[in-house]
């Protein structure tokens, strides 16, 4: 696990948060219609088996192996296990009542993998029936405190849904599904407002490198054929939004060079 050492100048993070970066992308009207183009494929899929596998569905396509559903979350447990160990140097973290937010939990291995170590477990996103999903596998054995936070058009949604500042915010294989890059900033924006001073981070994304294959898409008219690799972002791009935004002590973990992917562990300022 290494840092990162080079950031985005500030005028390549403004063109992000600007329509420069990409045409058509400014906060508002431009979230909810990218909102809307997501949700074709990912909430209104005419191919239901073809949606639920690649939302993670237990027991669904390359779902059926349940120990590979469940190494999802596992994964995600023990990667943020050890950086919480590493920054907090906390050995009863757990044992204190957290909060936790994911935003895509989708057929929720994480959620299950969570569970029990969690008050309240936030999932934000916009299919009903991944929702739904995800509060059955995580309440199986009894478990409760799974809150489904619907996201249907604005970012207001899920700053409205959220009771109280969540301790631990996490997101894997999402945001290479969201329309454009300027998207997630604005979801890491909206994390920023929900996450406690020093709570905890843990994103992944696809990295571009260059690779055609995992190149972003340039106009939202691209994101039916594309949606799988829509968004990716440069390794020293992405830190630089995290710190712009307010995070720090970003790490870099996990990186894949077969399929671009790539995980960031980061905190929220304490006076950010």
């Amino acid at each position: 696990m290494s840092k990162a050492i080079d950031t985005k100048p500030a005028d390549e993070m403004a063109k992000l948060n600007s329509s420069e970066g990409q045409k058509g992308e400014t906060p508002g009207t431009a979230f909810e219609e990218a909102t809307a183009a997501a949700k074709k494929i990912w909430a209104n899929n005419e191919n239901e088996e073809y949606r639920k596998d690649n939302s993670h569905f237990r027991g669904v396509g390359r779902w059926t192996d349940d120990e590979r559903w469940k190494s999802i979350g596992k994964n995600s447990l023990t990667a943020l296990n050890r950086h919480i160990r590493m920054v907090t140097n906390d050995p009863f973290y757990w044992t204190q009542e957290r909060n936790m937010l994911e935003w895509g939990p989708g057929g929720g291995s994480n959620a299950y993998a969570f569970r029990k170590l969690v008050q309240y477990y936030y999932g934000v996103d916009i299919s009903q029936d991944n929702l739904n999903e995800t509060e059955r596998v995580a309440s199986e054995d009894g478990t409760q405190g799974f809150v489904p936070v619907l996201l249907n058009s604005s970012i207001d949604d899920v700053i409205k849904s959220v009771r109280e500042p969540v301790d631990i915010f996490l997101s894997t294989a999402v945001f290479q599904h969201f329309p454009s890059k300027a998207y997630g900033v604005e979801v890491l924006k909206c994390v920023h407002q929900v996450l406690k001073p020093g709570g905890i981070g843990m994103v992944q994304i696809r990295f571009d490198n260059g690779n055609p294959k995992y190149k972003p898409i340039a106009e939202l008219e691209e994101y039916h054929e594309k949606h799988i690799t829509a968004t990716s972002y440069a390794l020293d791009e992405f830190f630089g939004i995290l710190q712009e935004i307010g995070f720090y002590e970003i790490f870099i973990t996990g990186l894949n060079r077969d399929i671009n992917y790539v995980t960031y562990l980061f905190r929220r300022k304490n006076n950010a």
